[in-house]
């Protein structure tokens, strides 16, 4: 084992393959991490060169990209240069620091020593300078060397001097935050005024992260970039288009397929594939839709709405949905009314709807009238609640609906429309979903599809009332409370 050893870390010291196998032993090797590590050798190359290079990777998560990238590399690129200055940063300062650390317990093993004997962090952690070699959480120093590695959560600043490799592993945390235009405009801002003032006259680039967006950090590297040559892209989708996969030994496609299936196809097309959302319509693919032209069997039926903030002419417009549920779990949309009605138009139309659908003799009478706790919602849920006698107006069954999505753990939180809308897409894609067919000639039904062939990703169409109340909450109904009486 001792010859075999000083032959690894002899190769270790000269390639950053041999030195990943070194100091990990049970690292599976694929094509996919053979392709990185060798433009991170270029990339290093090309920084002694003062060419200043921008190496983008795009990589879907589970993949080691973050082992070899963040943590890999630069405990590698101090054993090779022990004068570098290295600074790491990710979408949290936690996680920057775990990062720290872990370079940090790679260049103090055994192996590393064996292979770099020449670069050593202080033994012992130090917070404050007194001439000593720090060695904490956010920053260490190479022992009677200049180099040093400093991290930080991105928004975060970045103390100390002028750093040669600047490396920024997922910027952002998930794709609400990389939607958001407040998030953009904070992080590019942050990129500017704090990285890149960091970053020395012949320094290097390092950039991995999700597409999430196409005016994310990366799109916006490339766009102020041009067609500089400074710049190289990799882009690993986790299923090509002939099928193959990343890291068949991690990562079988059965295994993809199933989480794939778990995902709407905007977290699945982003997370996994590197093809970020695409604003400008199109997101409600209509073609999707199953056509019916005589209703089936219902277990039951349910009135949706969505109320608008006013009457007036700029705002959304109140819709009610008549949705219908088969014993299959498919969803029909029956009827819809669509109007500008302010109190008390709204709460008498909502009766009108009641009453109309209470009297249709071909579909199960609706369970209940589920609205929006919103905006005029809120009064309308008290009015329908409370009734009227002398109107004659009765107390109507009438159910909340809170505008929620599931995170990655399953928990439910507040979330915006597309965010929600992204969560029932699926379902209109194996065909969940019904609407009536062009030949049944129903008054509403071309407006409701031209509204949802317009609706963007990026919430600068003029209208989504008719999406909220007749696809977006009858699919989460179909999908968490069917069959649930109180639901």
């Amino acid at each position: 084992m001792g010859l075999k050893n000083d032959i690894l870390y002899e190769l270790a010291r000269r390639d950053i393959r041999y030195f990943v196998k070194a100091t990990q032993r049970d690292y599976i090797f694929a094509q996919f991490n053979k392709e990185i590590l060798q433009a991170l050798s270029q990339f290093y190359e090309d920084v002694k060169a003062e060419k200043r290079p921008i190496l983008i990777i795009q990589a879907p998560p589970q993949h080691g990209k973050s082992e070899l990238i963040s943590r890999k590399f630069p405990a590698y690129i101090f054993g090779k240069d022990p004068n570098m200055r290295i600074a790491g940063c990710s979408y949290s300062a936690d996680l920057a620091t775990s990062i720290n650390r872990d370079i940090q317990r790679i260049m103090l093993s055994d192996e590393y020593q064996a292979i770099f004997p020449n670069t050593s962090l202080n033994a012992e952690r130090s917070v404050t300078r007194d001439n000593v070699p720090l060695r904490n959480s956010e920053r260490f120093d190479i022992v009677g060397k200049k180099g040093y590695y400093i991290c930080a959560g991105v928004g975060g600043p970045l103390t100390g001097k002028s750093v040669d490799i600047g490396i920024i592993d997922d910027p952002v945390k998930n794709m609400q935050e990389a939607r958001s235009e407040a998030v953009q405009k904070f992080l590019t801002e942050w990129y500017g005024t704090v990285f890149l003032t960091r970053l020395s006259k012949a320094s290097g680039q390092l950039i991995m992260a999700t597409r999430w967006h196409e005016n994310d950090l990366i799109g916006h590297i490339i766009k102020k970039a041009g067609d500089s040559r400074r710049i190289k892209i990799l882009k690993y989708p986790a299923i090509s288009e002939d099928n193959k996969v990343l890291i068949p030994q991690l990562h079988p496609l059965e295994k993809l397929n199933e989480q794939k299936a778990v995902m709407n196809i905007y977290e699945w097309e982003a997370l996994y594939q590197q093809n970020p959302i695409v604003e400008g319509g199109n997101v409600i693919k209509t073609d999707k839709f199953c056509r019916w032209k005589e209703l089936p069997q219902f277990v039951y039926t349910k009135i949706f709405g969505d109320t608008a903030m006013t009457a007036k002419t700029s705002s959304d417009y109140s819709v009610f949905a008549l949705v219908g549920f088969t014993a299959s779990r498919d969803a029909y949309l029956i009827d819809l009314w669509r109007g500008k009605w302010e109190s008390p138009e709204l709460l008498n139309m909502a009766y009108a709807v009641w009453s109309q659908c209470q009297g249709r003799a071909d579909i199960p009478k609706p369970r209940a009238i589920a609205i929006e706790n919103k905006a005029s919602g809120i009064g309308l849920i008290q009015e329908l609640r409370r009734g009227n006698p002398r109107l004659n107006r009765p107390k109507l069954p009438v159910q909340l609906l809170e505008p929620k999505a599931k995170d990655a753990k399953g928990n439910l939180y507040v979330a915006d429309k597309f965010t929600r809308l992204c969560d029932v897409l699926p379902d209109i894609e194996v065909g969940y979903y019904h609407v009536p067919h062009d030949d049944l000639n129903k008054p509403w039904l071309k407006d409701f599809i031209d509204e949802c062939q317009r609706f963007k990703a990026d919430m600068t169409h003029s209208h989504d009332d008719q999406v909220d109340a007749a696809v977006i909450y009858p699919l989460k109904e179909r999908q968490t409370g069917f069959f649930n009486p109180n639901f």
